[in-house]
């Protein structure tokens, strides 16, 4: 009787020392995202308000989802770079579906982008041409990757790395919507 009393109370311990340990893992995992959070909340940038008065009202919309484009893509930009420089792993709830998911997403959003420019009336894209500002380099960024952002191509021979590549092209929605900013008009 002696012995398994025994026998319970070091598995018992066992046990408990399991969990504690899952335990202190998940607070220095939690502690570390944390410190990630702040340090992303300390460098963001605060964005102007978009001034779009003295355009039409499909060109607003396209630059306002322009903005909304560009500010989402942030979120995957440090994802992609967290999985090439393999911090992804370590984050808590992690999985490789749901990166390939998120990459979907960003191409399906890209796309869905370039679907409504080319949507736009033909005044509005005679506009868009005149400022040198079409979707086109976005278009072109996308077909380079082959018509989708992948995990397999987080490294591609003879290009950057794909938050790079991500980067560019939030870059490049940023300057789609700074040449439709200023009021061309003489008159204010």
């Amino acid at each position: 009787m002696y012995v398994l009393f025994s026998l319970l109370v070091v598995v018992f311990g066992v046990l408990f020392l399991l969990v504690a340990a899952f335990s202190a893992y998940g607070i220095y995992a939690m502690l570390r995202a944390n410190q990630r959070n702040q340090a992303y909340l300390r460098d963001a940038k605060v964005e102007a308000p978009l001034q779009l008065d003295h355009v039409s009202a499909p060109l607003r919309r396209l630059v306002e989802d322009a903005r909304m484009l560009r500010v989402s893509l942030e979120g995957p930009i440090r994802d992609v770079t967290a999985m090439r420089t393999g911090e992804f792993s370590q984050t808590a709830g992690a999985d490789v579906e749901s990166f390939d998911s998120m990459l979907m997403n960003v191409t399906r959003e890209v796309a869905e982008w370039l679907e409504a420019a080319a949507r736009l009336p033909e005044s509005d894209a005679a506009t868009l041409e005149d400022l040198g500002s079409t979707p086109s380099r976005v278009r072109d960024m996308l077909d380079r990757e082959g018509g989708a952002f992948e995990r397999k191509h987080l490294k591609r021979p003879g290009q950057p790395p794909l938050d790079a590549r991500l980067a560019a092209l939030a870059e490049e929605l940023n300057r789609f919507e700074m040449a439709l900013q200023a009021n061309r008009s003489v008159y204010r």
